[in-house]
């Protein structure tokens, strides 16, 4: 079934709206979830197991380089599978929760990757399962299970974890989306009028245009 910079000294209100992200986040581009689909529904293990992986991981990377003041100082596509889980983890951006199943498709894929004669057995499947967090569990169907055909654990498994990391990408850049427009807006205050009542038209305006703001910047993501 188909799984469905601002340099120094640089005015925020003088950016184009789609020059948002720039320096080694155009270095690290993650998967898209287009590309992300062609992967989970082929029907190649050795495929879905290797390319997956580094669908998830190329996510984890886009989300650590989020996350760090200066993301050029740390050579993010360098360091380990595990390490970026656990740095990922110790700055608060991913859940203890998702650690465990992280950990084990890594271990999946490391035995892809090593050995000509690895398979996916319903012991290595339901080990990955189990893995799972509640939630992470609700987000792969009531139809999957410990006893589920293997490849369609893996498969839903690698859903899961991709969709749960590109979530928090999308979090964080909203985020630095929101810190810019309320930049630009106290800026545009401060030139025009005196500060105004919470309830008075003009504050009405303000709520309005922020919104606007962010879905222009939102679709030149």
């Amino acid at each position: 079934m188909p799984l469905a910079r601002r340099s120094a000294g640089a005015d925020f209100s003088r950016l184009t709206i789609c020059k948002v992200y720039t320096t080694c986040m155009e270095k690290i581009t993650p998967t898209s979830s287009e590309e992300f689909l062609a992967i989970a529904n082929s029907t190649d293990l050795l495929n879905l197991v290797i390319r997956g992986h580094q669908a998830i991981e190329s996510v984890l990377n886009a989300v650590i380089a989020e996350s760090l003041q200066t993301p050029h100082a740390l050579e993010i596509e360098r360091l380990s599978f595990v390490l970026k889980v656990d740095l990922g983890v110790a700055m608060g951006i991913i859940t203890p929760d998702s650690r465990p199943s992280l950990l084990k498709l890594n271990g999946v894929r490391n035995r892809f990757a090593h050995r000509s004669n690895a398979s996916l057995d319903q012991k290595v499947a339901a080990d990955l399962y189990t893995t799972l967090s509640a939630s992470q569990r609700f987000a792969a169907g009531k139809d999957i299970g410990p006893t589920s055909d293997p490849f369609e654990v893996l498969r839903h498994v690698m859903a899961v974890l991709f969709v749960e990391a590109e979530n928090t990408l999308d979090k964080l850049r909203d985020g630095k989306l929101e810190i810019q427009i309320w930049h630009e807006m106290a800026q545009d205050v401060l030139k025009k009028s005196p500060v105004q009542r919470p309830d008075s038209p003009y504050q009405r305006r303000v709520a309005e245009d922020f919104q606007r703001r962010l879905l222009e910047k939102k679709s030149c993501k």
